[in-house]
């Protein structure tokens, strides 16, 4: 062979290096376990250690008495199983099933928290035992009969043209909008859709309004009832505000020995003792980086949100995760998953921490939204038209009545 031609050659095979992933970190930090599942993992971590275990909090050991619980912890008053019950139970087609195919538990399974269908409609056929035709029968059978409109549906799209059908909207210039002409009506491109319709502005704008008013999520006021309990409490001291760890909402580890020693004679300090002694110091660190990063949050949002927390101010000010984790040297993802499903107490209040983070107004960056629709609440309440308060705020008056619109306040003259 020519050496010239080319031949089969060997090459090194190509390496693939162990990379970090963020599963692993989960894993180990326990950063964003929901804490009403924290002992379990705690739990897990430890594995079967007969010397060492994960005592959950009072909270979770007992039931709760509802007497007890603070109103601002209760999401909503009744699950949506609770309110679709006897709708299910008296719907037509779903109805004459066999249980438990005939009951709100079964149907409600299959929702996301926006009232959608979380399941393909094979797999509930699947779990039914019928045929796909058979199952996809039994939600249009709820679609038409269940309260509020839109539930049950597929997507979003698919909601709204429930919500027209419902209304006695079908064939109606927005039900054609949706069926027809959604892509144009995604990408907002209006004036295709208006010469796709065949209809003027005016009446494009009005099927827009009437869009607009029907319900996007219509799951979204059923919650099943799990109350809420703060992990993190801001307390003033001095005259500013700290955050400190509510420690009786908290899991802790617990010794099944009582008399361990940590001296060289001690049972901690015997070889066979050394794999039970590492796995409940790893649960322990890793329990420990969980509320590392929680308090290094919160004391950011201490300092950022002082004249809040200290109820000198009744919006917040502009603080968004970008902030934070610049400050933090943390991730954007890791702040706000961090502090998503995370509650903290303040002023005898429990709330959700993500509710001290706000972006400031694009024309007044100093201002955060909420700042900027408490002033506007008190300025139009005191008889200001959207240009005086344009004025008053150094803001646009575009940008004023854009707010003031979402806010459902009156347009002053």
């Amino acid at each position: 062979m020519d050496s010239r031609e080319p031949g089969l050659l060997q090459r090194p095979a190509a390496k693939t290096a162990l990379r970090l992933d963020p599963k692993i970190l989960l894993g180990s930090n326990l950063l964003f376990v929901p804490l009403e599942g924290l002992t379990e993992e705690c739990a897990k971590i430890l594995g079967d250690n007969p010397f060492f275990y994960f005592a959950p909090p009072g909270w979770q050991s007992r039931d709760a008495d509802i007497d007890e619980l603070d109103p601002d912890s209760v999401p909503a008053p009744k699950s949506i199983e609770e309110h679709l019950s006897l709708q299910v139970a008296t719907c037509p087609r779903v109805s004459d099933l066999a249980p438990p195919f005939s009951s709100a538990a079964f149907w409600c399974s299959f929702l996301d928290e926006k009232g959608y269908l979380n399941t393909s409609v094979a797999e509930i056929a699947a779990e039914m035992g019928t045929s796909a035709e058979a199952a996809a029968e039994c939600i249009k059978s709820l679609q038409d009969y269940v309260e509020p409109p839109g539930l049950f549906a597929s997507d979003l799209r698919s909601s709204l043209l429930i919500q027209l059908e419902r209304s006695g909207l079908a064939g109606s210039l927005p039900w054609k909008m949706l069926t027809y002409g959604h892509i144009y009506l995604e990408e907002r491109r209006f004036s295709e859709l208006s010469r796709m319709m065949g209809c003027g502005e005016e009446d494009l704008n009005e099927a827009l309004n009437l869009l607009r008013k029907l319900d996007p999520s219509p799951g979204k006021n059923f919650h099943t009832i799990r109350p809420a309990y703060p992990e993190i409490e801001f307390i003033i001291e001095s005259g500013r505000p700290y955050p400190k760890l509510i420690l009786e909402n908290l899991p802790r580890i617990c010794i099944s020995v009582s008399d361990m020693s940590v001296s060289e004679e001690g049972i901690l300090c015997q070889k066979w003792m050394r794999p039970f002694w590492s796995r409940a110091r790893t649960a322990l660190t890793r329990l420990g980086m969980r509320y590392r990063t929680l308090l290094k949050i919160s004391f950011v949002i201490a300092e950022v949100q002082s004249g809040f927390l200290r109820g000198e101010t009744d919006a917040v000010s502009p603080l968004t995760y970008e902030t934070a984790a610049k400050r933090l040297s943390l991730s954007v993802s890791t702040v706000h998953r961090a502090v998503d499903d995370t509650w903290c107490r303040h002023l005898g209040r429990t709330i959700r921490m993500k509710t001290f983070f706000s972006r400031g107004a694009s024309s007044r960056p100093d201002l955060s939204v909420k700042e900027l629709r408490s002033a506007i609440l008190e300025l139009n309440m005191s008889g200001k038209n959207d240009r005086e308060i344009g004025e008053i705020l150094a803001i646009p008056t575009r940008t004023i009545n854009y707010h003031r619109a979402k806010m459902s306040l009156p347009a002053k003259r």
